[in-house]
């Protein structure tokens, strides 16, 4: 007779602790939701730092590069570079596209294409 009003007693203890388990969990998820960055914000900011690679490999000193993004569109992003030379300055600001972590125009940079469309897009001429 004991052991049942053990097994009784350990169950209902073990049913309302996952409840306050689970009622909990809601509240602490529920309060975090709002601040949640969406899944399209992601793959924006993963965009951006593709691009900004895809920029600092073209450069001598990629370290001391200083990339500012001006206009952005899903995967095409626009924006300005500076770092330094070869002769230890910093050589002034250059504007880039980049499309599809593909650099497609860089000012100064000899072969690499324009696509006129996306440089008139970034208002860079």
């Amino acid at each position: 007779m004991k052991t049942i009003f053990k097994f009784i007693f350990f169950s209902v203890l073990s049913i309302i602790g996952l409840f306050l388990l689970f009622f909990f969990a809601s509240i602490f998820d529920s309060a975090s939701a709002p601040g949640r960055k969406s899944n399209r914000y992601a793959t924006q900011k993963y965009y951006e730092f593709e691009a900004k690679d895809a920029v600092k490999a073209l450069l001598k000193d990629p370290d001391s590069s200083k990339i500012k993004i001006r206009r952005t569109q899903s995967d095409t992003f626009c924006g300005t570079v500076n770092s330094k030379n070869s002769f230890g300055a910093y050589a002034g600001q250059k504007a880039f596209v980049v499309k599809k972590n593909r650099v497609i125009y860089l000012t100064g940079t000899i072969g690499i294409g324009q696509e006129a469309d996306v440089v008139e897009w970034c208002n860079l001429k």
